[in-house]
């Protein structure tokens, strides 16, 4: 992530500055050193998988992409800031100060959390019921009514 910004203070009076400035923030895609993680396209019902990945072969629904798998590079995340300083009395002794500014949260701004515990390379979850996980004593559970739960499979 890169964040270049420019800023500068005004002395509008003796006693208010404003302080302006902007920033750019500038978030690679994630990508992951395996090749293992994948996106889905709900449009398309595809998953984009990187190439050379292990969970290629036999995905009949995988698009070869790069490690990027979809996510685009933002370049229009543009944070301005503003402050201010006042001081009513005209005295160093009391000072009121304001700031706005825009943040963008860098890592779920682009989707890109969570892309290596997606299918095809992770295990698939199937539902199962309370009883079959733990097997508790049948004077613990007393319902005979399945809670469902998943389990991994690999």
């Amino acid at each position: 992530m890169f964040r270049p910004f420019v800023q500068d203070d005004w002395r509008v009076t003796s006693n208010l500055t404003v302080n302006l400035g902007v920033a750019w923030a500038l978030v690679t895609p994630e990508t992951e050193v395996r090749n293992r993680q994948a996106n889905f396209d709900v449009q398309s019902l595809k998953w984009y998988v990187p190439a050379g990945s292990p969970a290629i072969s036999g995905c009949a629904n995988c698009v070869t992409t790069d490690g990027r798998v979809g996510i685009q590079f933002d370049k229009t995340a543009l944070e301005p800031r503003i402050g201010l300083v006042w001081k009513p009395f005209g005295v160093d002794r009391t000072v009121v100060r304001a700031g706005y500014a825009i943040y963008h949260d860098s890592s779920w701004d682009q989707g890109g959390q969570g892309l290596w515990q997606n299918p095809p390379t992770m295990p698939k979850w199937i539902p199962i019921t309370l009883q079959e996980y733990f097997s508790p004593p049948a004077s613990v559970l007393r319902s005979a009514a399945p809670i469902a739960v998943c389990k991994m499979v690999f």
